[in-house]
């Protein structure tokens, strides 16, 4: 499943987002969020997982996010971000 929610003005996502465990593609690039909720670290059961999040107000990334071992992609670009969390960014693919 893929979602692509890029250039609105969306501020918030819903703690739902955890329930989308077919979730392969987020796109929430060019946005007003400022954070991202910990439930999105819940997505573990997708095979392979693309995080598109560039270009919104953003400092900081849940902890939780630790949990997406099947994380391939991830553009946080364009941020200020103090905190990321601990993860080894070794595991990503690309």
């Amino acid at each position: 499943m893929k979602i692509a929610f890029a250039v609105n003005k969306l501020t918030n996502i819903s703690t739902e987002i955890g329930n989308l465990t077919n979730l392969t593609q987020l796109n929430l690039s060019n946005n007003k969020l400022t954070n991202i909720p910990k439930e999105i670290g819940y997505l573990t059961n997708s095979t392979s997982l693309h995080f598109f999040l560039c270009e919104n107000e953003l400092t900081n990334i849940p902890n939780e996010s630790c949990n997406l071992a099947n994380l391939t992609k991830l553009d946080l670009s364009f941020h200020k971000l103090t905190h990321i969390f601990r993860m080894s960014l070794v595991t990503l693919q690309h």
